[in-house]
């Protein structure tokens, strides 16, 4: 009887700590972001905190989509959301921005008490590789 109790608690302490190692990987520093990194543009930051977020977005082209990444958008806003409460994303447009690779925009807004700032974060699209930060404005 002992036995089976250990074995059932090893069993959960390794689910517990294998499923917090994967949501470490989509965790922003919320903190660093809002103390004024997106509103003076520090693109060093936006960009290490974006692209810990987009890792494992690689395209899945479909006959709609080409390019692959339209459903990545989609989780990549939820993340950001998700992920910190102070901000605000929503997706702005589409590989709009005919760069090579295509480029999109996210727009994500930082709500203090004393007003609303949107920035506008360039996410690149490539159809042969994940999304990736490309600029902040």
């Amino acid at each position: 009887m002992k036995l089976s109790r250990l074995t059932l608690f090893t069993i959960l302490m390794i689910c517990l700590c294998a499923c917090e190692k994967d949501n470490d990987v989509f965790n922003i520093n919320c903190g660093s972001l809002v103390a004024g990194r997106i509103f003076d543009k520090n693109s060093d930051i936006v960009r290490n905190e974006i692209n810990k977020l987009t890792a494992d977005l690689e395209p899945r082209p479909t006959e709609d989509d080409k390019i692959g990444h339209r459903q990545n958008f989609d989780i990549l806003i939820s993340r950001i959301n998700a992920s910190c409460e102070q901000l605000s994303a929503q997706l702005i447009c589409y590989a709009c921005v005919t760069t090579h690779p295509a480029q999109s925009h996210i727009g994500v807004t930082v709500d203090s008490s004393a007003f609303a700032l949107t920035r506008i974060i360039d996410i690149s699209t490539p159809e042969d590789n994940v999304l990736s930060f490309a600029g902040i404005h």
